[in-house]
């Protein structure tokens, strides 16, 4: 990635009121994970597998283009993703698609590509290098609104430890 590139994605990231995670199969159980990392430090996100059109132009009234839509296409090649991803676009939504190569079709749809580390058959442990590499890509995003939210963090924590010290 090129600077300009990642300072893009940070302020994407950034300036997302909230994160809605998009993905299929595999890609949605990893969306998941991502979601609940992203709740626990308190932005508001949430892993979709296919969209629903009335919230995404409920979106687009509410929070113009302070909604970030992350699509996770292993290949970029997932005409489902490439659907969610123009429609999405077409509503205003900023968009991140994390995918193979930047040459990818859906890429040309989405304002920033994040390009990751896949391989092409089994033997070559091809899942796994895939998923090191998702959930790095995750952790970095998540890393933004960590710092972004600290001190939010930091006082939240502080009362869910007296909660649990009552007793």
């Amino acid at each position: 990635l090129e600077d300009e590139q990642l300072q893009n994605i940070q302020r994407l990231v950034r300036n997302a009121r909230q994160i809605e995670i998009y993905g299929e199969g595999f890609n949605f159980e990893l969306a998941k994970i991502f979601q609940l990392n992203l709740q626990e430090i308190g932005v508001d996100a949430c892993a979709y597998n296919t969209l629903n059109p009335m919230h995404s132009k409920f979106m687009e009234k509410r929070h113009r283009q302070r909604t970030l839509a992350i699509i996770v296409t292993h290949t970029g090649c997932n005409k489902h993703m490439y659907e969610i991803a123009e429609l999405l676009s077409q509503d205003q939504y900023q968009t991140l698609v994390i995918c193979d190569s930047h040459n990818r079709e859906i890429s040309r749809l989405c304002d920033e590509t994040i390009v990751i580390m896949t391989t092409k058959n089994s033997m070559e442990l091809s899942n796994f290098v895939y998923l090191a590499s998702l959930q790095y890509v995750f952790d970095v995003l998540t890393a933004i609104k960590l710092l972004q939210n600290y001190h939010e963090i930091e006082s939240i924590t502080e009362l869910v430890e007296k909660e649990k010290n009552k007793d």
